[in-house]
């Protein structure tokens, strides 16, 4: 233990017996038992190292420490025996029987006389050490258990055949329970339990999919651990096993460890401590309770406890002990019972302890038991079961609350139940109800008090609940009409508030800093009421104490769009003091986009007196100029009033237009854009039905690029849709578009393509099948693609001969050979029938005769 690593106490301890064999002749001086302490131990499979399984202290993961660093013979079946303290193991190739020493050393005891090609891997030794379990299997399955008298000379054994079913890879005995042993089925994956006397088994849960188990151990309390695997033999891991259940409790994790097999040494001495609350207040007190378990199986006598108490911490006394012993406190902060008395099994005792006026913080609290006799280790610390580290002080947290009051928050769901702790402040609590009971359950939204009594002082804690309903919205949209505006005129603000909180909710503040230059006029409506503070610049608005009902409600402000600048306008109002577990503020939000953003008011017109707009019309086209973004009351070069105008010719056109504060002149330059024209060499083009053609388009630009791209009515009849030069292969009439464009202008034009679809079809009308190589099949040719869904061939009475599907057209192999059944067709005149289906995907029907000759 000196090495800064626990051995796993709680959760693993180790094996081996030694002794006198009775008639057995082996020198066992050399070899050292082992001290009964409740270690655990594994061989390693690859370095065949002897280890024992330890948590490390300072983070609760998994360590191996070499007990030997020579390495041992490859032994399964691993138990502890008692009689001698020694480690007992089946050898993989020659089955003897070997057994390991405290310093890891082997020793071979004999031969064990078991089946030969059976594999042994799972074993454990009787609590009296006088019989070891094995059992033997091959093929995947379990054959036989085997009984090995260790007592007697030569290991004579007796043996049971198994069900078959099963692979148990690991047994145990439970040192609570000797007629049970528990194991490991690796063929159905869950933790097994066999009665020794009539070797029932029966399987508990199946593991998840994700963990593996290797090996099954257990402690002096007489709980189960499993060694093995978990997320998908990631990592290593040691999990608690629920005997009832099979189920698995992952407690530690470390490196993947690939082991032979585990033992544990459970007869032991072990304690454990447990206090009666893991938290305190100075000026309570707390009942620490000792659990001690004896698995020696004899009476431990005139043993000693003593627990040191933390400084500031008083003894006040033992609740009960079956144990006996004398109480002795002269010592200052320590507790000392001498000559008690702990019999085999399993009790515990307890005792009070006054927490003081200390600071907050961990204090721990560790027993300890003196006079075990040194062969179960001597002294024994006890072990917080609630933490994986093993012989580790039991904490508790000390609270200390200084203030004479505490304000906290709770958010209520409506319609639900809300627990509220008293006992987080202390362990005397009166509600301002008069209820002492330290948990309260509200329903309601309010204020909750109560008096905490300590031994030190008094605390006054309020609650302040605030409820709504789950899930619920707060939310403030902001909408502008006119969403686009001119300088020198007017818009409203239009904010919609929704409340679906389950409450109405009052106190709010409103405000709004509107865009330079954007000036309040007036409130239009206000349903939430509240008092607008006046004295604010004219670009604020300042509402309090709004009171927000449950549902929709929409408030109207008029604002004045001062002589600013075109753009956009960017406005976001705050609306606050919404109980802290709502959000204490809601930021407005524009419904036309997706997050919360503010809203976008698009201020139109043109910065200067005259402008010049540049634009591009091309040869053949007309072009649309558009007043709209410049202003109101278009006064066009032609006299129209419209806010758009048709022209078909470069030039310079006149718009005069007002933009909210002065008129403004625009003047739109039209050059011409530079030519591009596309044509073919011919208004159509022909070709037969499965032929293809290069289209190549006469292309005229003046400009300095040039894109194109065609269109492909078939989706899949071009080579290429990017190309100057297209390959193409239609199946039925078809117009292949093209587009040409340079910086200006586009123009397009169509390919029309007539597809020749007669369908040229050739049938022989004579045919002589004698199998000379000439003529001896009847099938069905043609120069264009096409296939044959259907061939059939028909006698003069209607019979069908003959028939084949999808056959490609000049097949000879898929023919009529002149054959019916295996037979030959005598001569004469028969009728044949076919459905083609051609490339264009329509499908015919064709028949004809043919005269067969023999």
């Amino acid at each position: 233990m000196g090495s800064g690593f626990h051995h796993i106490g709680g959760y693993l301890r180790c094996i081996v017996c030694s002794g006198i064999i009775l008639g057995q002749s082996v020198s066992l001086t050399a070899q050292v038992p082992f001290t009964e302490e409740g270690q655990v131990f594994t061989i390693l499979q690859l370095e065949g190292l002897f280890s024992e399984i330890q948590i490390d202290p300072s983070n609760a993961a998994i360590r191996l420490r070499t007990v030997s660093p020579s390495q041992v013979p490859v032994l399964n079946a691993l138990g502890y025996c008692r009689t001698d303290r020694m480690i007992y193991g089946i050898r993989e190739d020659d089955h003897h029987i070997y057994r390991l020493d405290a310093n890891g050393t082997p020793e071979d005891i004999g031969p064990s006389n078991l089946d030969p090609s059976l594999e042994y891997l799972a074993g454990d030794i009787t609590p009296d050490g006088r019989t070891y379990y094995v059992i033997g299997s091959s093929g995947g399955a379990d054959r036989r258990l085997y009984r090995i008298d260790l007592q007697t000379v030569g290991f004579p054994s007796t043996q049971i055949t198994m069900p078959g079913f099963t692979l148990i890879s690991d047994i145990a005995f439970d040192p609570s329970d000797h007629t049970k042993l528990y194991g490991y089925d690796a063929n159905i994956r869950n933790i097994i339990v066999m009665n020794v006397s009539t070797l029932g088994i029966s399987g508990l849960s199946i593991i998840d999919s994700d963990m593996d188990v290797s090996a099954v151990y257990f402690d002096a309390f007489g709980r189960l651990f499993a060694f093995g695997t978990s997320t998908n033999g990631v990592a290593g891991a040691l999990f608690n096993v629920d005997k009832t259940t099979g189920e698995l409790d992952a407690k530690s994790s470390g490196p993947v460890n690939r082991i032979l097999d585990i033992t544990s040494i459970p007869y032991s001495v072990e304690m454990e401590n447990s206090p009666s609350d893991r938290f305190g207040f100075p000026c309570n007190e707390i009942t620490y309770t000792m659990t001690i378990v004896n698995r020696t199986g004899e009476l431990q006598s005139d043993v000693d406890f003593e627990a040191r108490l933390p400084s500031g911490f008083d003894f006040k006394g033992v609740v009960s002990n079956p144990y006996g012993g004398s109480v002795n406190t002269t010592i200052p902060d320590r507790l000392r019972i001498v000559g008690m008395q702990i019999p085999t099994g399993e009790n515990d005792f307890s005792f009070r302890v006054e927490i003081g006026d200390v600071p907050a913080g961990k204090y721990r609290i560790q027993g300890s038991l003196h006079n075990i006799p040194d062969r179960y280790g001597d002294l024994i610390v006890s072990d917080d079961p609630n933490t994986v580290v093993i012989e580790d002080s039991t904490a508790i947290q000390v609270n200390r609350i200084d203030e004479d009051s505490i304000i906290l928050t709770r958010f209520l769901c409506l319609g639900e139940t809300l627990i509220l702790d008293g006992g987080d402040f202390g362990a005397d609590v009166t509600w301002n109800n008069g209820s002492t009971d330290p948990i309260l359950e509200v329903t309601a939204a309010g204020q909750y008090s109560l008096v905490v009594h300590g031994g030190c002082k008094s605390t006054q804690v309020k609650f302040i609940v605030t409820a709504a309903t789950c899930p619920f919205t707060i939310e403030v949209e902001h909408e502008m009409f006119p969403p686009e505006t001119l300088p020198c005129s007017e818009a409203i603000f239009r904010f919609t508030f929704d409340n679906d909180s389950g409450t109405p909710r009052g106190g709010l503040l409103f405000t709004d800093t509107l865009p330079t230059g954007i000036e309040f006029l007036e409130i239009l409506s206000n349903p939430l009421g509240g008092q607008f503070v006046d004295g604010m610049p004219s670009d604020i608005i300042h509402i309090k104490d709004m009171l927000l009902p449950l549902g929709k409600h929409v408030m109207d402000i008029r604002v004045a769009i001062g002589d600013i600048a075109p753009g956009e306008y960017a406005n976001q109002a705050l609306v606050q003091n919404f109980p802290s577990e709502l959000g204490p503020r809601r930021w407005s939000d524009d419904p036309r986009t997706n997050q919360l953003d503010p809203t976008i008011l698009l201020v139109l017109g043109v910065e200067t007196d005259t402008l010049y707009v540049d634009e591009i019309i091309c040869e053949d086209s007309e072009l649309i100029l558009d007043g709209t973004p410049y202003g109101i009351e278009h006064h066009w070069f032609n006299g129209s009033r419209d806010s758009v105008v048709t022209v078909q010719l470069p030039g310079t056109y006149e718009l005069v237009v007002f933009d909210g504060c002065d008129p403004t002149y625009i003047f739109f330059v039209v050059a011409p854009g530079r030519h591009i024209d596309v044509t073919f060499d011919s208004s159509v083009y022909h070709i037969h039905l499965g032929d293809s053609m290069l289209l190549t388009p006469i292309i005229v630009n003046e400009g300095n690029i040039l894109n194109l791209r065609w269109i492909d009515p078939f989706q899949s009849s071009m080579a290429c849709d990017t190309c100057l030069e297209t390959l193409v292969f239609p199946r039925k009439h078809a117009e292949y578009k093209i587009i040409v464009e340079n910086e200006h202008c586009t123009d397009s034009t169509f390919a029309r393509i007539s597809v020749d679809n007669t369908r040229i079809l050739f049938v022989p009308n004579v045919f002589t099948p004698n199998h000379d190589g000439i003529n001896d099949r009847l099938t069905i040719y043609s120069p264009d693609y096409g296939i044959v869904e259907s061939f059939q061939i028909i006698d003069r009475w209607g019979n069908r001969l003959f028939t084949t599907n999808n056959m490609i057209v000049n097949d000879d192999a898929g023919g009529w050979d002149g054959e019916h059944k295996s037979g030959i067709v005598p001569g004469g005149v028969y009728v044949w029938y076919a459905r083609i289906r051609f490339l264009d995907d329509e499908i015919e029907s064709f028949s004809g005769t043919v005269s067969l000759l023999r």
